[in-house]
């Protein structure tokens, strides 16, 4: 076998445009050429890749959509992903050859170490994408922002990133040098715990404060929560949907058995109170799920079926809603402990929405809401006709976490029909930007009224929005068959639409793009008080950069006519009644008791960006 040096290879592949004399049509994913399995491609292009791609399915799209659109949507003239250079490695009889066999690191430029499903590892603790990224090449994507000018093999593998190279001599120049590796120290249970997330943000400004603020370890024990956010089951019900969010627990788990995940990088005060309210499950799970239970149905009223919602079984801890707590103590705490309370929260709800399965008939319906955080789900329950329907039939509503990015669908329908249900899915679609920063109705807005006051993380609601579209529309692709369950789309904004599925636009958002921008807008707003600045940027303390992931190109949808006007006032209305049903059900959790109780009950001190006013207290 001969080898060539990097200059003398001769390939030099653009994915970015199609080839008009290439076998396939790689600029439209559409064609028929493209997607016919019989087209056996020629010996010539298994010899220069090393394989067959016949053998790899790159369709990502739906069959509603059509070549001009495809077309249309990459007018912008993407970036080139493989530039005019050639990839490293060896071109023999059997194919090209890449070497070393996980390529170099687009960042650094360490060899590649370790591969993990659409992720690859180098030699110094850098992750980038690898393997499906190569499904995303003609648009212009996430990859294609974040490394620039890097060749790839068809298998995604980078190769430009060697020692010399301009990706590492860019690396250099911005570093002073390559990172020396980094040991990862092991718990008990084996469980990796990070330790080389970023020492200060890549996203937003003046939160590098909080993402500096001294960190915790796992408790001894304790199984460590990082979940790859990209990592998607193959088959089955959840096909295509991934297994795990950032934060909460594995969509089709049931904690514990297995433990209730513990976040990374957590202060001392988080991490007092995310053991205490995850060491209370995992003493008396049923009895937890129990208490919940009683609540909900308490709580909901004559001719509604019981709602279970995730941040509704945070009443459960004191921190959340204590009668001793001011509602501006309170509200502060419910923006800057929503994270640490999350992991135990929802393995309760879980729990206690699976016992109430158990009370119902084969042949009951049950009601998923589905969608990002603050999308307007509530909303559309009590006001869009087609959504009132579903809910007068329900003998039960699953009110999803946007934060789990509709990873719980595969799990509620396998618990269905174990037990003979019938599930319905109600998707509200809604701009993540309009539904972040808008001065009446944004997140950042509703956060800041102390009769409610909960954050979501910039991350978290970045994720909810673009991983939680694609989760969803695998998981209609998936079981638009099955007769067990049943789909409705809407699209909230000035006006509300039924629309035919996840629109394409939802499921191409950049979730790092939309981070940033979150950050960014809370950040810069004098109005916004500190605990909300906490609140929405710890996830760079936590998480560091959100995980790469593949994402897909930019598409329209055709207007279709609205089925309901969207009032402002009776939105505000509705959501004043959230608010008074999750206060009421703090109420009870006290009155009965079931307050778990914490040493950490008033928040600490915050400087005018959300830092703590002493970085390193515990």
């Amino acid at each position: 076998m001969s080898k060539h040096s990097h200059d003398e290879l001769p390939i030099d592949l653009d994915f970015s445009q199609g080839d008009p004399d290439d076998w396939r049509n790689l600029e439209d994913p559409d064609s028929e050429l493209e997607n016919d399995e019989d087209e056996e491609a020629p010996k010539y292009v298994k010899s220069m890749l090393g394989f067959d791609p016949a053998e790899f399915d790159i369709d990502d799209s739906d069959d509603n959509e059509s070549d001009e659109s495809d077309l249309e949507s990459n007018d912008s003239s993407p970036t080139s992903l493989i530039p005019d250079t050639k990839l490293m490695g060896t071109h023999g009889p059997t194919g090209f050859k890449f070497d070393p066999p996980y390529g170099h690191c687009p960042v650094c430029g360490a060899k590649g170490h370790t591969r993990k499903e659409h992720t690859d590892t180098c030699e110094n603790g850098c992750t980038y994408p690898s393997e499906l990224a190569v499904h995303s090449v003609s648009a212009n994507t996430e990859l294609v922002e974040n490394y620039p000018g890097q060749p790839r093999d068809s298998h995604g593998r980078f190769g430009s990133g060697a020692k010399g190279s301009p990706a590492h001599k860019e690396y250099v120049a911005k570093k002073g040098a390559v990172p020396k590796p980094i040991p990862i120290p092991l718990g008990s249970t084996g469980a990796k715990i990070s330790d080389h997330a970023p020492k200060t943000p890549t996203l937003g400004l003046g939160s590098d404060k909080i993402a500096r603020e001294r960190k915790t370890s796992i408790p001894k024990g304790a199984t460590a929560y990082e979940p790859n956010v990209t990592i998607t089951a193959k088959s089955g019900k959840g096909k295509g949907v991934t297994k795990a969010a950032r934060i909460g627990v594995p969509g089709m788990e049931v904690p514990p058995l297995p433990p209730i995940g513990r976040l990374p990088n957590l202060t001392g005060k988080e991490r007092k109170i995310e053991g205490e309210f995850v060491n209370a499950v995992n003493k008396d799970p049923n009895g937890m799920a129990k208490k919940f239970h009683e609540i909900v149905l308490s709580t909901t009223k004559p001719g509604d079926p019981p709602t279970f919602g995730t941040d509704d079984a945070k009443v459960l801890h004191a921190a959340w809603s204590h009668p001793e707590l001011s509602l501006a103590d309170r509200s502060t705490n419910r923006a800057i402990y929503n994270c640490a309370l999350h992991q135990a929260a929802n393995a309760i709800t879980k729990r206690a929405f699976v016992n109430h399965l158990d009370t119902l008939k084969k042949g009951d319906e049950i009601l998923v809401t589905v969608g990002g955080c603050g999308c307007g789900k509530g909303y559309a329950l009590k006001n869009i006709p087609q959504a009132l329907e579903l809910k007068s039939k329900a003998k039960a509503v699953w009110d999803s976490a946007g934060d789990q990015n509709a990873t719980e669908n595969p799990w509620i329908q396998k618990e269905a029909e174990k037990r003979g249900l019938k599930v319905n899915y109600l998707y509200v679609s809604a701009d993540p930007h309009t539904q972040w920063a808008d001065p009446a109705r944004g997140v950042v807005k509703r956060a800041q009224d102390p009769q409610d006051g909960r954050m979501v993380d910039a991350h978290v609601f970045a994720d909810s929005y673009a991983l939680g579209a694609r989760n969803h529309h695998a998981f209609h692709q998936a079981n638009k068959d099955n007769p067990n369950a049943r789909f409705m789309f809407l699209k909230s904004g000035a006006e509300v639409k039924q629309i035919p599925g996840v629109p394409v636009e939802a499921r191409s958002l950049d979730r790092r793009q939309l981070a940033k921008f979150a950050v960014d807008t809370v950040m810069n707003d004098p109005t916004v008080p500190a605990h909300i600045k906490r609140g929405a940027t710890i996830g760079n303390r936590i998480w560091g950069n959100p995980l790469t992931e593949n994402e897909y190109g930019t598409f329209t949808m055709e207007d279709i006519e609205p089925v309901y006007n969207y009032d402002l006032a009776q939105w505000l209305d509705e959501w004043n009644e959230e608010i008074q049903r999750t206060n009421e059900m703090g109420k009870i959790a006290n009155d009965d008791g079931y307050v778990i109780p914490s040493t950490e009950l008033y928040p600490p001190e915050l400087n005018e960006d959300g830092s703590l006013v002493d970085p390193n207290e515990e």
